[in-house]
């Protein structure tokens, strides 16, 4: 019998709890391979992707995925705001 199928058998939600943690160790690991790469990234997260002309909602999406992963994003400013500093 397929081990996975033996284990939801006998503990149904155990798989879920088993892939959630997984997938939160997977997104931090990323996540620091990332900072890795590009130290200064957490300074203006959303930059690269509204360089490649993304939807700000798709950009927001992928803004809650880092903070879940563990990234400090700061809410991005309402969207028609153009924000000056003189």
């Amino acid at each position: 019998m397929n081990f996975l199928r033996l284990l939801r058998r006998q503990k149904p939600n155990a798989l879920k709890i088993d892939l959630s943690r997984f997938e939160q160790d997977k997104a931090e690991m990323t996540l620091a391979h990332v900072l890795e790469l590009v130290p200064n990234y957490p300074e203006e997260p959303r930059a690269p992707f509204r360089a490649r002309g993304m939807p700000n909602e798709l950009i927001e999406g992928l803004m809650a995925g880092l903070r879940k992963a563990g990234l400090d994003v700061k809410s991005a400013p309402p969207q028609g705001l153009k924000i000056c500093i003189c």
